[in-house]
């Protein structure tokens, strides 16, 4: 009975948790479907408002779009860390903070021809879970059982998608660059639900409920470039990229116990989840070797976003979805004094960054209610003696979400340090 009865008031406590304390390691929105969705990793895009899809590759390796892959010119390896503090108010204005650090990406990029064919390869996550939730209320069942105590209830979750990227960019003229981009998505996301009960007539109860997840996809990638617009020094980049819809083999396990330890419960539950198209338009101008301007917009229809499996915020019995479709815009501006003097002082071969986005979230805790987000992106690229060498140190700000009703609005600053390493290999020597 003291079983059913926490599997009950679990169930009763869902659709209000998003009131709760929240802690752990990110968003408490990252409960709800896959979790936060992350883009390719990009030290310089980050800074510049997330997207960056018609940048070039002379600096970083740009996986967003594989067509930029054919600029290289350096071999290019860049990695990084980002540290996070979030604070979440709800309706009631009750606060919690949170503070966190994970590792970021990695991405390397080899020239085949310079300037002409070049690969790229990375590590990033897709998909981010990572929250903590507890609740503390009076236990009040009626008159058939009467308890003065108080019970906890907990709602913890993390993992997420991770994907393995490789793509290939060729230059088809001096104009047109074309891309092929390949990932492997994997991940496992685990959901775990507890009931502490104080009152000794009710046993403690755990619930785990762990989700791998594994698939692949493509992406394809245009830019167009064109030269020479408006002054002699100019150039405009125009950028297209495309995201394959693809399904991803589920297998989830479900374990059951009482107080710190679960017993698996069945056997393991098959499935497929299929994740929608994503499609990307993306804008740079540079009127000078010292400025530049970018803009992108990204859509992926989230409401055909189907599984056999049960997802916070998506139930495919009944049909319920909260999921929407989540349009992404973001643009940013980057000052280079020095331009291309490599000789300049220090100060002046140091970029500056500075960006914006907003994003309609794809999923929400309460149907007919979106989950936007807003925020600012900033950051500086620091010049070492390794020649391409630079590490980057970017800042982003925002705001997630708003504290009315049963949605909560997170504050978040996030700080990146990357190391952006580059230089000459392969290249044959000069026999004097």
């Amino acid at each position: 009975m003291s079983r059913l009865v926490a599997l009950a008031l679990l169930a009763i406590l869902l659709p209000a948790s998003a009131l709760a304390q929240q802690e752990g390691e990110g968003s408490v929105y990252s409960r709800y479907g896959l979790g936060q969705l992350l883009p390719h990793y990009s030290s310089k895009s980050y800074a510049l408002g997330g997207e960056g899809l018609a940048f070039n590759s002379t600096t970083f390796t740009n996986l967003a779009n594989p067509a930029s892959l054919s600029d290289q010119i350096l071999v290019r390896l860049s990695g990084g860390m980002r540290f996070e503090g979030v604070e979440t108010t709800d309706a009631l204005d009750v606060q919690s903070k949170l503070s966190s650090s994970s590792f970021d990406g990695l991405t390397i990029g080899v020239p085949l021809r310079p300037n002409q064919v070049g690969l790229g390869f990375g590590f990033s996550k897709m998909s981010q879970v990572g929250y903590l939730i507890d609740v503390i209320k009076p236990l009040d069942l009626g008159d058939t059982i009467d308890s003065g105590e108080n019970f906890g209830a907990r709602f913890q979750g993390n993992g997420g998608l991770n994907r393995i990227s490789s793509g290939v960019g060729y230059r088809l003229s001096p104009a047109v660059s074309v891309g092929l981009r390949g990932d492997v998505i994997f991940g496992i996301i685990e959901d775990i639900q507890e009931t502490v009960f104080q009152d000794a007539r009710f046993v403690d109860t755990k619930i785990v409920r762990s989700t791998r997840l594994f698939g692949a996809t493509a992406g394809l990638g245009v830019r167009v470039s064109l030269r020479d617009l408006l002054r002699d020094t100019d150039f405009l980049n125009l950028a297209f990229t495309f995201d394959l819809p693809t399904t991803l083999d589920a297998r989830r396990v479900i374990a059951e116990g009482r107080g710190e330890t679960a017993d698996t419960l069945q056997s393991e539950i098959p499935g497929s989840v299929d994740i929608p198209m994503s499609v990307g338009v993306g804008l740079l101008y540079q009127p000078s070797p010292k400025l530049s301007f970018n803009a992108d917009l990204r859509y992926e229809p989230w409401t055909e976003f189907s599984s056999d499996l049960t997802f916070p915020g998506y139930t495919p019995v009944s049909g319920g979805s909260n999921t929407d479709d989540r349009l992404r815009v973001s643009g940013g501006i980057e000052y280079f004094p020095a331009g291309r003097d490599l000789l300049a002082p220090f100060l002046q071969r140091t970029a500056y960054r500075l960006g914006a986005f907003m994003e309609s979230g794809y999923v929400s805790p309460v149907n007919d209610q979106k989950v936007d987000s807003y925020g600012i992106t900033s950051g500086v690229s620091l010049p070492t003696l390794g020649g391409g060498t630079r590490i980057d140190i970017n800042l982003d700000v925002g705001t997630r979400g708003t504290a009315t009703g049963s949605l909560v609005r997170d504050r978040y600053i996030r700080i990146g340090i990357h190391l952006n390493f580059a230089e000459r290999w392969f290249a044959r020597r000069q026999l004097g």
